[in-house]
């Protein structure tokens, strides 16, 4: 066997090493990326939904007041009007604070845990 003969199978045994333990590292960080994609996937979902959830009182809300801004309106649509815009908005703050209630419980869950 010559040097040069040798020296190629050590380079190819190399690559073959490398090649090997590249794929390996591959699926492991493919395995360890796995749950962050998911909880991205989660969040926006949530963030999703939650805008869903916080454009229909806001929608109301909105036609409301400028309904109450036309002029010669009477007294009892003015009250009506008035009512559902302060009914959307306690439903909207409600959600909100249904929100921020999961995102302390969400913050606060994993230290907790840790002790």
């Amino acid at each position: 066997m010559t040097i040069v003969t040798l020296m190629l199978c050590v380079i190819f045994s190399m690559m073959y090493y490398f090649t090997q333990s590249d794929l390996e590292n591959k699926s492991v960080a493919k395995w360890a990326v796995r749950p962050v994609e998911q909880a991205w996937k989660e969040q926006k979902q949530f963030v999703a939904d939650a805008s869903h959830e916080l454009k229909t009182p806001l929608t109301v809300i909105t036609t409301n007041a400028e309904l109450m801004q036309q002029q010669g309106l009477d007294e009892e649509s003015r009250e009506r009007l008035s009512g559902n815009v302060l009914s959307m908005a306690r439903h909207m703050r409600t959600l909100l604070e249904q929100m921020l209630e999961l995102a302390t419980g969400d913050a606060s869950g994993p230290r907790a845990a840790r002790g």
